[in-house]
């Protein structure tokens, strides 16, 4: 057994308080909560940053107000939604790679993206209507 002196058990208790405090913090969610508010505060204080529009800078749409807007969004949200997935053209699941790979393309390609993001699980397995459970 290690032979501690007083001054070193006092710190060591005293910094063991520290864990305890982060899985107790963790536990009910507040760590998660003060991540949140810090990237919060962060892109508040910063501010918003200007966009390189390349060579459409000088194409500009008037809204209501008379202000004017780049004709380039910054983001565009592509819905896949239960309308979509009754469509013909889609397909059962699990859905093939190459699927996402040419709805890539194609929003790369004609729609002039700079960025993609799918937010799908692709997990190995799915439940489809077409296998039994």
């Amino acid at each position: 057994m290690i032979k501690l002196s007083k001054e070193s058990r006092y710190t060591f208790f005293s910094l063991l308080v520290i864990p305890l405090i982060w899985i107790g913090l963790n536990h009910f969610g507040y760590l998660d909560y003060l991540k949140v508010k810090s990237v919060d505060l962060r892109k508040q204080f910063r501010g918003e940053l200007p966009q390189n529009l390349g060579d459409n800078s000088l194409e500009f749409v008037k809204v209501e107000g008379n202000r004017t807007l780049p004709k380039i969004p910054k983001v565009t949200y592509v819905n896949f939604d239960a309308a979509t997935l009754a469509m013909d053209g889609v397909g059962e699941r699990p859905w093939d790679r190459a699927f996402f790979r040419d709805t890539a393309m194609t929003l790369l390609e004609k729609g002039g993206a700079r960025s993609i993001a799918f937010d799908f699980g692709f997990a190995p397995k799915s439940m489809a209507r077409m296998v039994p459970s």
